[in-house]
C-alpha cells in the first residue's frame, strides 16, 4: 500500500492576503476554498490562487509547517515567498477618497527613482466579489478589473472601446 502524502500550501486571496494550510490533495483543497467551503478566512476572500506548496511524508510535519507560516507577519511571509522565487511587488489598498493622493505619492516614488524595479505605470484594481460568486468566470478574472495609468513624457485622453479577457496570459487588455 502506497503511503499517503501531505502538503503545506500557500494561497493568495482576492484581497491580496496570504493563507497557509495543509491537505492531502492540493488541487481538491484549492477547489474547495474557491467553492467557499475551505476555511472561514478564505470564504469571503475568493477566488484564491495557489502560490506554493511543499510535500511531506507525514501529517504532523505538514501541520507544523502550516502553524509556522500562519504565525508570522506579512513581511515575513513575503520574504519567505521571495526566497522561493516569487517576485512580491509593492501594493496598497486605497478607496475612492484616497486614490488621488495615492497616485500622486506613487508618481513621486517613480519619478525620484525610489522604486527599485523599472516601472512605467500603475494599475488600479477593484474587486467585484458578487460577480465572482455567480460562477460565470474563473481565476483572478473573477474579482479583478481596473484602470492603468502610464508615466510618459506626454499623455493623451482615450476612451475605452472594449475589454478583452485573455486567459492564455491571465491579463486584461483594452
Amino acid at each position: 500500500m502506497a503511503s499517503e502524502k501531505y502538503f503545506f500550501y500557500v494561497l493568495q486571496c482576492a484581497d491580496l492576503t496570504f493563507y497557509g494550510g495543509f491537505t492531502n490533495d492540493v488541487n481538491a483543497r484549492v477547489a474547495t476554498h474557491n467553492a467557499g467551503k475551505g476555511a472561514k478566512y478564505t470564504k469571503t476572500r475568493r477566488p484564491v490562487n495557489l502560490l506554493y506548496f511543499e510535500e511531506f511524508d507525514d501529517k504532523s510535519t505538514a501541520l507544523k509547517r502550516e502553524y509556522w507560516f500562519k504565525h508570522h507577519s506579512r513581511a515575513f511571509k513575503e520574504a519567505f515567498l521571495t526566497e522561493q522565487g516569487f517576485a512580491v511587488v509593492d501594493h496598497e489598498k486605497v478607496n475612492a477618497d484616497t486614490l488621488p493622493e495615492a497616485i500622486d505619492r506613487w508618481t513621486v516614488d517613480v519619478e525620484t527613482g525610489k522604486m527599485d524595479v523599472p516601472v512605467d505605470g500603475l494599475v488600479i484594481c477593484y474587486e467585484d466579489t458578487q460577480y465572482a460568486a455567480g460562477g460565470s468566470v474563473t481565476g483572478h478574472h473573477a474579482t479583478r478589473a481596473g484602470f492603468a495609468f502610464k508615466w510618459q513624457d506626454e499623455s493623451v485622453e482615450t476612451k475605452l472601446s472594449y475589454v478583452e479577457w485573455s486567459c492564455a496570459v491571465s491579463t486584461i487588455s483594452p
